[in-house]
């Protein structure tokens, strides 16, 4: 499981292989091979994964 810690801004993951579960503050719902999922900034969110799963996370640095 991956738990997102705050600050964050805009975070894009794209799921390459296996099955995730997202669960953000606003919805549930599964990701499956070539699912993407986008997160504003600063919105926590879950990713569960019963068996492997690779994804890409791609994110922007937070001005300081």
């Amino acid at each position: 499981a991956h738990q997102q810690a705050f600050p964050h801004s805009m975070e894009i993951l794209i799921l390459v292989e296996g099955e995730v579960l997202v669960t953000s503050e606003q919805a549930e719902f599964m990701l499956s091979p070539g699912g993407i999922f986008v997160a504003p900034a600063d919105i926590l969110y879950q990713i569960k994964a019963n068996h492997s799963a690779s994804l890409y996370k791609a994110t922007v640095p937070i001005k300081q």
